[in-house]
């Protein structure tokens, strides 16, 4: 929700608007997250996983989507959520145990909001286990936003550029995130807001 919002008025207009994260999930040591969960190492088609109904692993990025939606002054009409897995055809070892061959090495989940008839906004999470699995899905090591508009555009923002790990690296950006928001949160009149400016949310005493 960050970028899209703070990129906003630079737009006359925006036709599209697509937020893909982009991880590698290798070095992330948590077996229940990785395997019970979002279902690596399972069978593509085994229904037992936490997060094989496309509406429960999409339905995590229902609040960002509404925030941007409010944030541009659109109404959202409904959600589409959706899942896809590729499988691996060797058996290799992650951090967080043993992935078999025909099992899933790669998922693409997504959420889209549509707004006037069509999926306006959109957010994928694109992740693999092996950098060998799904080389025809995007690629890279953090986030890419979209924009069809005008004007167009593309912005990519990396993660770990100096060779930290990318999980640790992402899971520290979004707990500090909420950390950052403690005080300003804090600070509010009591009530439910149905839109937090969250660019507005600084890093305060982190230089």
């Amino acid at each position: 929700e960050v970028l899209p919002l703070t990129m906003s008025g630079i737009f006359r207009y925006v036709d599209s608007l697509l937020v893909q994260e982009l991880l590698d999930y290798s070095t992330y040591d948590n077996a229940h997250i990785l395997f019970d969960w979002m279902g690596f190492g399972r069978a593509p088609d085994d229904e037992s996983v936490i997060g094989a109904d496309p509406a429960v692993m999409g339905g995590v990025f229902r609040a960002p989507l509404m925030l941007v939606a409010d944030g541009l002054g659109a109404t959202i009409d409904d959600f589409v959520f959706g899942r896809e897995v590729r499988v691996t055809d060797e058996a290799f070892d992650i951090a967080a145990g043993r992935i078999e061959a025909g099992t899933v090495a790669a998922m693409r989940f997504s959420a889209a909001a549509v707004i006037a008839g069509r999926r306006a906004l959109s957010v994928e999470h694109i992740t693999r286990v092996s950098p060998r699995a799904a080389p025809d899905w995007p690629t890279g090591r953090g986030w890419r936003v979209s924009v069809e508009g005008l004007p167009s555009m593309v912005i990519e923002a990396k993660i770990a550029v100096n060779g930290e790990d990318e999980n640790d690296q992402g899971c520290l950006g979004t707990a500090m995130h909420a950390v950052h928001a403690v005080v300003p949160v804090c600070q509010a009149e009591p009530g439910i807001k149905t839109f937090l400016d969250l660019p507005t949310i600084l890093g305060r005493h982190a230089l």
